[in-house]
């Protein structure tokens, strides 16, 4: 029941740190209050990516020093006052500063601080625990797009910002006191009671095979940051990142106008859609969980390789076409591959070079966003230069056929690995 209840609080928190998935909803109600360009809107957003990485790395040094709870306590603060002072910008600057620099480091420290400490409490599933708590990540564009639409509609965007920040601010602050990972030996009890309702039945061929799964999902052993840094593995897994992540970010950022401008649909339906979508989003956080603790990391790289590459094939046709039976579809599966992909990350560290040193080694992941975040602005240029998305739609389709290529040699490099360490799935 313990592990229930922190794995809740901890999807909570990523509930309320996930609000700058939903940016899209705010680029056009900017542009028109700020007089800015696309381009303009869009660095917004990178600038925010890129600065998740230092609150990545900013917690992955605090939490060895500071406990999860003062560290999320600290987050709240952050994100109560990023946003509450955003609701009174009258400047594009203030936006980049509150936005883009104090709110990227409070959500990197908060998904640092969650994901490092929660999945700590189903050791045995690591990969379904990261998957449940990110789903509140990519949930919280679902609650958030309407409401933030509607007061974005009745009154500004910079309403919608002050309720973001109270919001999510004191809910941060609540949670806060709920934080903490397990005491050595305090999770004993509760597999010793599974082990006793599993020796009362019969054991059968599947819960053999249940038992001999869970065993080969073991970490392998756990490496240093400084000599992970120095392998093939982690580099492979940290361009293979950039690949699923940029794209996924650049569907994100550019969703809804997209839909607005080339389709010619509403602010109110294309809201709609985000949030649909962002259902794939989150739902695909746990299954793939789910997935990736049942079939391994080898095959998890080849699920997210065939996904991207569908989703923005159907994102292309149905831009050129301007048909929204094939967008939208393509849309919700390209969120379904950035949900997957989402999982996988934390995931694929944490399995490759363990836990003893996973809050710095997925820092040093966390860096991808560096280019992750100039995808989005790249993006915004391209449509700004060539009046349209087709363009820089037909680029993002190219460098996901590289993707794969690159998706094919981690692979393959993993399996090498493995082999290496004679621990063969």
């Amino acid at each position: 029941m313990k592990r229930i209840l922190h794995l809740l609080t901890g999807l909570l928190i990523f509930l309320f740190i996930g609000i700058t998935l939903a940016w899209s909803i705010f680029v056009v109600p900017l542009e028109e209050a700020l007089n800015a360009t696309r381009s303009q809107t869009s660095l917004c957003f990178t600038l925010n990516v890129l600065i998740f990485s230092v609150g990545s790395i900013l917690a992955g040094k605090l939490i060895q020093k500071i406990a999860p709870a003062n560290l999320i306590r600290i987050v709240a603060v952050i994100i109560f006052t990023s946003f509450f002072l955003l609701s009174f910008a009258n400047a594009l600057w203030q936006v980049f500063v509150l936005y883009g620099i104090l709110a990227g480091i409070g959500i990197g420290m908060g998904y640092n601080v969650a994901v490092s400490t929660f999945p700590k409490w189903m050791p045995k599933q690591p990969a379904t625990a990261t998957g449940l708590l990110l789903m509140g990540y990519a949930f919280s564009t679902t609650l958030f797009a309407p409401v933030v639409n509607a007061l974005t509609t009745r009154f500004s965007v910079f309403i919608s910002f002050r309720f973001i920040g109270i919001t999510c601010g004191a809910m941060l602050l609540l949670l806060s006191f709920f934080v903490r990972a397990p005491k050595e030996g305090e999770l004993k009890e509760d597999e010793k009671n599974e082990a006793n309702t599993s020796d009362d039945a019969v054991p059968s061929l599947d819960t053999e095979k249940m038992k001999a799964a869970v065993e080969k999902q073991t970490t392998l052993p756990d490496v240093e940051t400084k000599t992970m840094l120095g392998t093939r593995l982690f580099w492979l897994s940290f361009i293979s990142a950039v690949c699923s992540q940029s794209l996924g970010l650049s569907i994100i950022n550019h969703n809804a106008p997209i839909m607005q401008e080339e389709m010619m649909i509403t602010s109110t339906v294309a809201a709609t859609i985000v949030s649909i979508a962002a259902l794939f989003n989150g739902f695909a956080r746990l299954g793939f969980g789910i997935l990736f603790d049942k079939l391994g990391l080898k095959r998890a790289i080849y699920v997210i390789s065939v996904l991207q590459c569908s989703a923005i094939a159907l994102i292309l046709l149905g831009s050129l076409t301007t048909s929204m039976v094939l967008y939208v579809p393509g849309a919700c599966l390209m969120l379904l591959n950035y949900g997957c992909s989402a999982t996988m990350l934390p995931s694929c560290i944490r399995y490759m070079f363990g836990n003893k040193y996973f809050s710095s080694n997925y820092a040093m992941l966390s860096l991808d966003s560096i280019i992750n975040s100039l995808f989005p602005t790249v993006i915004g240029a391209l449509q700004q230069a060539s009046g349209s998305y087709r363009l820089p739609l037909v680029l993002l389709t190219l460098f996901s056929a590289c993707a794969f290529g690159i998706n094919v040699w981690f692979a393959r490099d993993l399996t090498k690995y493995q082999e290496k360490l004679k621990l063969i799935r």
